[in-house]
């Protein structure tokens, strides 16, 4: 490990546009741009960071689109584009797309499906290709059973790697605590 000391001021731009439903304030759009102005630095590199652009749509309760840049003002190029489509509905699946851009390196496409046939157990399907490589040849597969254990989830996993070095297939079972979200935090009285 090391560490740098950097004298640095975060600077962020928000935007939210807002929007009543059913008589609540929610979010519609948000929009985030940041970076940072180092103070002292190397006299060769620029006074500034990457800048970072988020974004947000919120367009209902099932469906919410999710983006961000970051840009790199020393090398003048795009380092980064990541977007990400969920759909849910509000009792039984839920579903993820992405991609995941990064320069001269990777072109990834992640979908995921999960689905819960009752309280206690759901499935999960994950997928994965690499589009920088000129193949749409699905590169990690997994399929997950979850069995929920009131406190504890109990997944067994299943999972097929292909285009990868150490490619092959691999089997697990995981034991995950939960949160206890019943169990709210608040500040004694005393």
């Amino acid at each position: 490990d090391t560490r740098a000391r950097t004298n640095k001021l975060l600077i962020g731009f928000e935007n939210k546009l807002q929007t009543k439903r059913r008589g609540a304030v929610v979010d519609l759009v948000r929009s985030l741009l940041t970076t940072e102005y180092r103070f002292k630095d190397n006299p060769t590199t620029a006074s500034f960071g990457d800048v970072i652009w988020t974004n947000e749509l919120y367009v209902n309760k099932y469906v919410t689109v999710r983006s961000d840049v970051t840009y790199d003002p020393d090398q003048r190029n795009m380092k980064t584009a990541n977007i990400d489509l969920y759909l849910k509905d509000e009792e039984r699946w839920e579903f993820d797309i992405s991609r995941r851009w990064t320069h001269e390196d990777d072109d990834i496409v992640t979908a995921q499906l999960s689905y819960i046939f009752n309280p206690k157990w759901r499935v999960v399907v994950y997928g994965r290709a690499d589009l920088f490589k000129g193949s749409t040849v699905i590169q990690d597969q997994q399929y997950s059973f979850v069995r929920d254990l009131h406190s504890w989830e109990m997944e067994f996993a299943y999972r097929d790697k292909n285009q990868y070095e150490d490619n092959g297939s691999e089997f697990w079972v995981i034991f995950r605590l939960k949160a206890a979200p019943s169990k709210g935090m608040s500040p004694s009285k005393g």
